[in-house]
């Protein structure tokens, strides 16, 4: 039954929501802020030629930089550095054996860890804890109602915004 006041209240918070829109037309203003936002923008960069701006000094320093490496051979010497360091990396993978030593204690641990949760049940028990924390909540909501509290509180904030707007009345006053 606390299932179905909570659906209830869900349901009823969000007509309020439904109403409070249609009667303020929040949706409308906001959609009107937005579009007023974009003409002054598109004025302030009609006067001021920001986009154009950005263009020629994004273009000049795309050219700056490519002069720059064309003179200094920024991206060759890094091309050639990064494959310096994967051979070095090969080299000292073939003497030390980094990569199948790290294979191999990663399958061990895997293996252990699997040991452990047959022996401990870890998995198990971790599993049985989560379904009873929840179920501890939801007999806490249905002994306290919880969500229907809340459902009430949004919808009596609804009222008292619907109550105080437009009129010149504060909410709770006549």
């Amino acid at each position: 039954m606390t299932s179905q006041k909570s659906t209830f209240s869900i349901a009823s918070a969000i007509r309020s929501a439904k109403d409070f829109n249609e009667q303020y037309q929040t949706i409308e203003k906001t959609r009107k802020a937005v579009n007023s936002a974009k003409e002054k923008a598109k004025a302030f960069d009609e006067k001021h030629h920001v986009v154009d701006k950005s263009k020629n000094a994004a273009s000049t320093t795309k050219e700056k930089a490519k002069e720059f490496d064309e003179k200094h051979h920024v991206v060759d010497k890094t091309k050639r550095a990064a494959s310096s360091a994967k051979i070095k990396a090969q080299e000292f993978d073939e003497k030390h054996h980094v990569v199948d030593k790290t294979k191999a204690a990663a399958s061990s641990a895997k293996v252990k860890a699997h040991e452990f949760d047959e022996k401990h049940h870890v998995v198990d028990k971790s599993k049985a804890a989560a379904a009873k924390g929840y179920q501890n909540m939801k007999d806490f909501n249905e002994k306290h109602d919880i969500t229907g509290k809340a459902a009430r509180g949004f919808m009596d904030l609804t009222k008292k915004i619907q109550g105080s707007s437009g009129n010149g009345k504060t909410a709770g006053k006549s």
